[in-house]
């Protein structure tokens, strides 16, 4: 157990310089003259939200190898684990950023922001689950194609045939849901416009 601490806190002196900006600007944004404003709220929650982040990534990153090898893990059991890992790590860091940039814009902005990122977001977002999805279900769409494994072929199936056709097909299907899903909501002027004919 003193191990496992001693680890944790060793991971963690790295990121002193990032940790000491996220408590201060955490404790910053609380004390702001207008804590009720939307950028302060938006500090508050993406910081907050950083900082959790940092410190349980980095306990999860400590732990999760010791706990998986004596679970009897392979070396690419902890490879998919940590991208798995690494993949929401990202998701959460980019909702933190997120939060940050809806802070920053105004209301409208935002929503004009929005509705024009909404297609690429939504496009990268098909792309990687499709890609990952393929990745999963390629040695099993190989197989049931009767795809030899003979030097290799049916992995090069995958990574040449597979994972492009289903990243390719996530991401139209994430343009379409996300232009589908940025255009779903109308702008206030456009609703008073309506309202008034």
């Amino acid at each position: 157990m003193f191990t496992i601490i001693a680890s944790y806190i060793s991971s963690l002196i790295p990121q002193l310089p990032v940790l000491i900006i996220l408590v201060a600007g955490l404790i910053f944004a609380m004390r702001q003259t207008a804590p009720t404003s939307r950028m302060a709220r938006s500090v508050v929650w993406a910081f907050g939200l950083l900082l959790a982040h940092s410190l349980l990534a980095t306990a999860i990153t400590v732990t999760l190898p010791q706990l998986m090898i004596d679970r009897g893990a392979t070396a690419s059991d902890l490879t998919w684990i940590f991208a798995l890992v690494r993949f929401v790590s990202s998701l959460v860091e980019a909702l933190a950023y997120g939060i940050i940039l809806a802070g920053l814009l105004g209301q409208g902005e935002t929503r004009h922001f929005v509705r024009r990122l909404g297609p690429w977001i939504g496009g990268l977002a098909g792309l990687l689950l499709g890609g990952a999805l393929g990745a999963l279900l390629g040695d099993a769409i190989g197989l049931a194609l009767g795809v030899t494994d003979f030097e290799g072929a049916r992995g090069y199936f995958v990574v040449l045939a597979v994972i492009p056709l289903f990243a390719l097909t996530g991401a139209i299907i994430g343009v379409i849901a996300g232009r589908t899903a940025s255009h779903q909501r109308s702008s206030p002027a456009e609703y008073n416009n309506r309202q008034e004919t």
